[in-house]
């Protein structure tokens, strides 16, 4: 038989590349060009996940999933990750609920130390909330927990009360142990909401049973 029907027609000797081994050459290039960018970030360390997180663009935050784009970092120049992002500015909750099916670390901890509850609490994200309890159903908040409290024992429930969210409030009385947990300062949360003159917060701490 003749030594050319045993010669792969991919490449001739001269070492020139099929049509098919260029195509794939190719495609090898875009998908390593696509996994680069997408993970691209900027001075700030703020990823397309983070922007697309922060912009409530759920499509894009999909898609960028989907194609293997980092779900937790690496954090921005505060320590923030995409779920701290779409806790605080996501008013649907569309794309909370995408970080976290695809496992976002929930508890994650920014440069004060505040999680995704602490940062959905300062903007009264009742929805955001919500969905972070569904999954931490187990979590209580004390000042020494790990991951719960900021550096300065500040808890979610301190927050929501300081800005007056009476909705946030009352759904995290539930998730501590006692409602007078107390910040570095020896305040609790009713005192930051008598402070600020939220008297719908205050009234809902102290029917918590919170130390009037």
């Amino acid at each position: 038989g003749s030594v050319d029907s045993d010669v792969s027609n991919d490449s001739d000797e001269s070492g020139n590349v099929s049509d098919e081994e260029m195509a794939e050459k190719l495609d090898l290039q875009r998908e390593m060009k696509v996994k680069s960018m997408i993970n691209h970030v900027d001075c700030n360390r703020i990823s397309p996940v983070h922007m697309a997180a922060w912009t409530a663009s759920s499509l894009a935050l999909d898609w960028l999933l989907k194609k293997n784009a980092s779900v937790n970092g690496p954090p921005d120049y505060k320590g923030r990750t995409p779920l701290h992002y779409a806790s605080l500015n996501d008013k649907h909750g569309d794309c909370l609920q995408i970080l976290i099916n695809h496992d976002a670390e929930l508890m994650a901890k920014d440069n004060h130390n505040f999680n995704p509850f602490h940062w959905a609490a300062r903007t009264g994200q009742s929805h955001n909330i919500e969905q972070l309890i569904a999954k931490t159903s187990n979590v209580i908040y004390t000042p020494d927990s790990e991951g719960i409290t900021s550096s300065k024992q500040f808890s979610p429930l301190h927050l929501a009360a300081r800005y007056g969210h009476h909705s946030s409030v009352e759904q995290l009385e539930s998730l501590v142990v006692d409602p007078d947990i107390m910040d570095e300062n020896n305040c609790t949360p009713l005192w930051y909401a008598c402070k600020y003159g939220h008297e719908e917060a205050a009234v809902c701490l102290i029917n918590a049973g919170a130390a009037a």
